[in-house]
């Protein structure tokens, strides 16, 4: 993990995705639900932190999500 607990490989982010959701972390399946996705980060702002992971299904496997050339120029405000 790096100094801010980001995982810095694909075995911490598998490690990391084991954990049950919970105060500090939520899974979401793709960014179509980034709207939930930053509310739940606004969330953890204002308490003590957490971590939104995207493109992990519900049942915990990492399926992640192709960035197409729009979803990479996009800008969360």
């Amino acid at each position: 993990m790096t100094a801010m607990g980001i995982p810095a490989n694909a075995k911490q982010l598998a490690a990391l995705v084991k954990e049950s959701e919970g105060p500090a972390l939520e899974l979401k399946r793709s960014t179509g639900e980034l709207k939930e996705g930053m509310q739940t980060l606004c969330a953890f702002l204002n308490g003590s932190g957490g971590m939104v992971l995207f493109g992990v299904r519900p049942d915990r496997t990492i399926e992640g999500q192709p960035a197409s050339s729009s979803l990479r120029r996009s800008k969360v405000a």
